[in-house]
């Protein structure tokens, strides 16, 4: 119970650091460029993660590739609406990723969709509409989609992963593998459009500021598993949209409208009821 508990609290410490990158992100736009801050967050990990590597010998390239290219699509594109809509619908958006899951064990593996994953699968639909009706007509509709894209590519990266754990490769390695990758892919994109350093202390402030956090969140995130079943802190990962909004309020007076509110929280339920229903990983992948 003792170890169930400490994987809870650092789910939740893990909730509230997502949810403050991507205030410090809003806060940062006009001083930084997404590949800035791309490079720095995930130079920052690459160099904490050389803490637990012990080797480099990687299998199954291909399924590195596809988790790691596609975990750095997933991040770009979360901290690229970061910079377009309110940080809560952004992030509500970005958990779709379970709502998602079975869809793609479907088209990967064949792996048919439980029945009982409708109802949640359901529930989390009806809440993205309502999220996306209010915001058409006062916001960029384009962060919108790279919220739920990053969430498609969220969920492509979980499979992978999963793959990689049945083929015995330590989670060290496919972070490190992940790590090191986006590094270079976000340098080269920085590279290639001027390589600008930031104009200001404020700037390199919130800069390192996202690296760390990140880095702290990989970390908790991680350990928060080891501790605790899957099953019992993805649902409190969800809270990171309430710290989300909670930024919302505090920094920039962003009260979200009735339909939004209504809408994430018909999210954060349908993901939980996807996680809960999903059966256990002896039944299906």
């Amino acid at each position: 119970m003792h170890r169930k508990g400490l994987g809870i609290a650092l789910s939740l410490l893990a909730s509230l650091m997502i949810a403050s990158s991507g205030a410090v992100t809003k806060l940062s736009r006009g001083m930084l460029t997404i590949d800035q801050i791309l490079f720095f967050r995930f130079a920052f990990a690459t160099l904490y993660s050389l803490l637990f590597i012990r080797d480099l010998r990687f299998k199954c390239i291909g399924l590195h590739l596809t988790r790691s290219l596609c975990g750095f699509c997933a991040m770009s594109l979360l901290f690229t609406t970061f910079f377009y809509i309110p940080v809560a619908e952004g992030m509500s958006l970005f958990y779709l990723m379970p709502f998602y899951v079975p869809i793609v064990a479907r088209l990967w593996s064949k792996t048919p969709i439980p029945r009982s994953l409708y109802v949640g699968i359901a529930v989390a639909f009806v809440g993205v509409i309502f999220i996306l009706r209010p915001s058409a007509s006062v916001m960029n509709p384009v962060g919108l989609y790279f919220g739920l894209a990053a969430g498609m590519f969220g969920s492509v990266s979980i499979m992978a992963t999963r793959y990689l754990h049945r083929h015995d490769q330590h989670t060290s390695h496919i972070l490190f593998f992940y790590f090191a990758l986006s590094t270079l892919l976000s340098g080269a994109f920085w590279i290639y459009r001027g390589c600008m350093l930031p104009q200001s202390g404020l700037a390199w402030f919130y800069l390192i500021l996202v690296g760390v956090i990140m880095t702290v969140y990989q970390h908790v995130n991680t350990l928060s598993v080891k501790y605790a079943p899957a099953r019992l802190i993805t649902p409190v990962k969800y809270i990171a949209v309430i710290f989300a909004a909670l930024y919302d309020v505090l920094l920039w007076n962003n009260v979200p409208t009735v339909w939004a509110a209504l809408g994430m929280c018909l999210v954060i339920v349908g993901a939980g009821l996807v996680v809960y229903l999903y059966p256990p990983p002896k039944d299906t992948l």
